[in-house]
């Protein structure tokens, strides 16, 4: 999860690691990135707005560099996101700020399946 928010990615992590999902924090674009390097990243959810990189660069580096990556995007104006940026950039959700945690979970749960 890669958000220049501490408290978002504390409370994403919290939401997710209590429900079996492994949560690995970066804390801009290039922290992210450099993780999914390292290996062992299903799914990179980033915020939209992150000074460094945006989400939307960061979306278009894992589409190049790993393209089975599967992503989400994190914001608070998702209903100003044109679908069709969303689709270009291979997202496969999008969680509107503020988040209930039922909704975290569907979205992910729609690509991933957590460890028991």
């Amino acid at each position: 999860m890669i958000n220049d928010e501490p408290a978002v990615r504390t409370v994403l992590a919290e939401i997710l690691s209590g429900h079996g999902y492994t949560v690995v924090q970066a804390q801009n674009g290039p922290e992210g990135l450099a993780r999914c390097e390292a290996g062992g990243v299903d799914l990179v959810l980033t915020d939209i707005s992150m000074p460094e990189m945006s989400g939307w660069e960061v979306a278009a580096a894992c589409r190049t560099r790993f393209p089975s990556l599967r992503g989400g995007l994190i914001t608070g104006w998702g209903d100003q996101l044109d679908p069709a940026l969303i689709e270009r950039h291979h997202v496969q959700f999008v969680l509107v700020k503020p988040f209930m945690p039922s909704n975290v979970l569907r979205e992910i749960g729609k690509v991933l399946t957590p460890m028991p």
